[in-house]
């Protein structure tokens, strides 16, 4: 049996298109009791009761579409098939036509089934609120039945509606197929439309089912064009078999089975009706309209059939732009101004499209040349904005005010709109909230500050409107591209709806006003940055994602805040672009060296820059600045790392706690690095109170030169505030100064400045000074070879394996096996270790991890050559740390 003669393809095509616009309708209908009925104070009786209805009415419309149908076509192939044996090719070229003019109307009906859903909604709130007119008993008993039966009636007309413009395609499709080839794809295409609708149903996936009705289209024309190419080859067909006096198709694909005048080509093999199409030729004749004997007109025809669709395509196209017919005037209107359908209304009051929706005042002002079905949707559009209009209303009503008494409440009047690029198509409405603690530091600040462009006293809420490009942002930031793409979000349905609206009245939204454009809501506050003035930085922001120039002056608070919205909005990589061309900033500097008057620890206002840095160049992605940056605090310590730190406002700023595990490592490096110059002292103490002999010169004034050394080494520490004796009472500890903010390259100058003493001129290389250099250099050159910082690409991606500070264990398990390990390893330094290749380059391969080996040792031994400990094994390497 041939495939085209159980299943055909325009069948199957119209079913599914006409099943798939039933189920948007249906599925609009559930959603929508579901949103009004389903709430938290929900009816479960009321809505069980309205859903049961939708399902009864759905069903018993589809059981009469089913009995329409098939008593239709059971008439026509019982009565009138022995009509037309004498003429079959002309009525299957006549027929085939029909059905090629109804499939190319079909298509163009195809690609609006996208369009159903906002359609079929306004229709339903129609019919939900619209106030029925009595006028007698009968009319208030069918009153009382519809609004009893409201939820069945409306699915049950508008379902058989459908089913029977259903069969009517159908009907014109099939004329040129046999009847065994109609109800499979009946059923097939019924299934796939249920199937296909609850998808999108589940799923909302507006885009790819345009995508889908596309390729459904492009393939329905192909079908089209196939049927148009075989109605003039039968005509054509008819008159040879009228010529010859039979039918051709008796004598095979030879000889006689063709008009060689009309041939264009013919092949013998290949044939769509001989032996039922085998070899898949029928399904081609069926889809492609191929055929093995091909005529003038039938090659013709395809040809012209496919130009009369693209021009078609084309002047529809040129009328939705335009509004008009190409080579014809634009009509004039009439009647007054269009009422706009979305965008925020000046007026805090309902406007008057929204009272009674479905009453008088229901159909806005529209133009005379817009269609009913573009009222439709217009309507159902201005209900859904004014619901939204008055919700928002009532939740800003209760909204926060700024604290000002002399600032009005700003809830209810259109903000000040910015337009941050020409023919923008978006407004975002943002909303930036400050503490009173950060209005209180501004104010303070701006006090003692004498600048000669003030800003603006701070405002507890300030409200404004940036008209932007929808393309810039999807493009330049994927919190943007989630947020207004995806239709899951109510940001995305009300972009659609406001360019919805706008299609229905020819205005392009780049030539709109901004109150007709679609509002999105965003709300900031200061939590982040304590930065009062952000709507600037915010503009500046929505500048550098359309390409633009700033506005505001370069400054380390504005940048860090400029990075922190970055941050927010995911668009750090289009700002971190726009500072790096150019050099537009250049950063502070931080790290210069004090004068003499001057103290050596870091102020706080240097520290607060500095760590402005790092956050910036964290978020930012700049590696380079961030390695500097954390090198510099490891080096000058931070007020936070002390115990004695006081708590300041200006403290609670994100920069003042680095997250990821920041904060934490950066301190814990530091106290590495001091521990270990810690150990240098602690290390010659040791050995000089020790009965170990350290003069080697075999006096016999070596001891004394031994308690001589001591008691300089005692004299020069404490004299440099590198030692404290403590003893019992409470006050001495006051003496102790605080070394959170001491500089590392400070403290190792210090201790180079060690004297060379002797008891006498014979001990002429005793003492410390000989001891320590080689030490202090080592060290020096650890710190100078960039392996202290924190490289971020290796933070982010390994931080387990570079981090210094070990992991925690929460749950005690390894506690003492982790400590008896950090006791097993010791360092030991050899004047070899002075010379390691690894430290005469900067970012040396296993720089890295040789520092943190040094300075994260349980124990070092600085004179390991000299077999101080004569305890320690002699197969130890120089310095091992497993």
């Amino acid at each position: 049996m041939a495939a085209d003669t159980v299943f055909a393809v325009p069948v199957f095509l119209v079913v599914f298109r006409e099943t798939l616009e039933t189920v948007i309708i249906v599925s609009v209908l559930l959603a929508f009791l579901k949103q009004t009925l389903d709430g938290p104070n929900r009816d479960v009786k009321v809505y069980k009761t309205l859903v049961k209805q939708v399902w009864v009415g759905v069903g018993l419309g589809f059981f009469l579409c089913l009995v329409v149908a098939g008593g239709l076509i059971g008439a026509f192939y019982t009565l009138g098939r022995n009509t037309w044996v004498l003429n079959e090719y002309n009525y299957e070229g006549a027929f085939a036509l029909i059905a090629s003019i109804i499939i190319s109307i079909v298509g163009v009906a195809l690609l609006r089934v996208g369009k159903m859903q906002e359609k079929w909604r306004v229709k339903l709130a129609k019919a939900l609120e619209a106030p029925v007119i009595t006028g007698g008993r009968r009319t208030g008993r069918l009153k009382r039945f519809a609004e009893k039966y409201a939820m069945f009636i409306l699915p049950f007309i508008t379902v058989l509606r459908e089913g029977i413009e259903a069969i009517v395609f159908v009907a014109g499709v099939s004329f040129s197929a046999p009847a065994t080839a109609v109800p499979l794809p009946v059923v097939v295409g019924l299934i796939a439309g249920f199937i296909v609708g609850y998808i999108l149903y589940k799923g909302g996936a507006g885009a790819k089912l345009q995508y889908f009705l596309i390729a459904s289209t492009c393939l329905l024309y192909l079908v089209g064009a196939g049927l148009f190419s075989r109605s003039v080859w039968y005509f054509e067909n008819q008159q040879w078999n009228n010529v010859i006096g039979g039918d051709a198709a008796e004598l095979g694909n030879g000889p006689g089975s063709y008009d060689i005048d009309k041939s264009v080509w013919h092949v013998n093999c290949c044939s769509p009706e001989l032996n039922g199409g085998e070899g898949g030729w029928g399904i081609f004749n069926a889809i492609l309209g191929w055929t093995n004997s091909a005529t003038y007109g039938s090659v013709i025809s395809y040809n012209v059939y496919w130009i009369a669709v693209m021009i078609s395509f084309g002047v529809m196209r040129y009328r939705e732009v335009k509004g008009h017919l190409p080579f014809m005037k634009p009509k004039e209107s009439s009647v007054g101004p269009v009422v706009h359908a979305d965008g925020p209304q000046e007026e805090k009051t309902t406007p008057k499209d929204c009272q009674d929706f479905g009453g008088e005042n229901v159909t806005p002002v529209l133009p005379l040349p817009i269609s009913y079905a573009k009222t439709i949707i217009y309507n159902y559009l201005t209900l859904r904005y004014c619901l939204i209009q008055e919700t928002s209303q009532m939740d800003d009503s209760g909204g926060a005010t700024d604290g000002n008494a002399s600032e009005p409440n700003i809830a209810g009047k259109l903000p000040e709109v910015i337009s941050i690029v020409e023919g923008g198509d978006l407004i975002l409405d943002v909303t930036f909230e400050n503490s009173k603690d950060t209005i209180r530091t501004t104010r303070a600040a701006q006090s003692k500050l004498l600048s000669r462009d003030p800003q603006p006293a701070p405002k507890r809420r300030a409200r404004l409107g940036f008209r932007v490009s929808l393309k810039a942002l999807k493009t330049q930031s994927k919190y943007f591209e989630r947020l207004l793409t995806d239709s899951r979000f109510k940001e995305a349905k009300d972009i659609s709806s406001a360019f919805a609206a706008l299609s229905v009245r020819n205005v392009k939204p780049e030539a709109a006003e901004a109150k007709e454009l679609p509002w999105i809501k965003i709300q900031d506050d200061d939590q982040a940055t304590h930065y009062a003035h952000r709507e600037g930085v915010f503009g500046d922001l929505l500048r550098i994602l359309h390409g633009k120039e700033v506005n505001t002056k370069f400054t380390m608070s504005f940048v860090t805040t400029l990075a922190v919205l970055a941050d927010r909005f995911d668009c750090t990589s289009a700002v971190s672009k726009y500072l790096v061309a150019g050099t537009r900033f250049r950063w502070p500097v931080t790290n210069r060296k004090p004068a003499r008057d001057e103290p050596s620890i870091m102020s706080r206002s240097n520290e607060d820059i500095l760590r402005q840095k790092i956050l910036v160049s964290w978020l930012l992605n700049q590696p380079a600045r961030f390695q500097a940056a954390t090198k510099e605090i490891i080096m000058n310590g931070s007020c936070r790392w002390s115990s004695f730190a006081q708590d300041d406002e200006s403290s609670d700023a994100t920069w003042w706690y680095l997250q990821d595990g920041l904060e934490q490592e950066l301190q814990y490096r530091r106290q590495c690095i001091l521990n270990t110059i810690a150990s240098v002292q602690r290390h010659f103490l040791t050995l000089y109170t020790s009965r170990t002999r350290q003069c080697k010169l075999g006096y016999d004034s070596s001891a004394a030169c031994d308690s001589y050394q001591l008691g300089e080494m005692f004299k020069f520490l404490t004299h440099k505030n590198l030692l404290f004796l403590v003893d019992f009472s409470p006050g001495s500890l006051d003496s102790i100064a605080d070394t959170s903010l001491l500089q590392i390259d400070s403290i190792l100058s210090t201790l180079r400045q060690c004297p060379s003493y002797q008891i006498d001129k014979n001990h002429t290389n005793c003492g410390l000074r000989t001891r320590i250099i080689p030490i202090l250099d080592f060290i020096l050159s650890l710190l100078s070879a960039n392996s202290v910082p924190i490289t971020r690409s290796t933070w982010k991606s390994n931080r387990q394996a570079v981090a210094w500070m070990p992991p925690e264990d929460t749950e005690g398990k390894n506690k003492n096996k982790d400590k008896d390990t950090a006791e097993a390893r010791p360092f030991r330094f050899t004047r070899s270790l002075a010379g390691d290749q690894r430290l005469r380059f900067e970012n040396a391969l296993g720089a890295d991890q040789f520092a943190k080996d040094v300075f994260t040792a349980s124990s070092w031994d600085w004179t390991a050559e000299d077999h101080a400990y004569d305890d320690m094994p002699s197969t130890t390497p120089r310095w091992s740390l497993k």
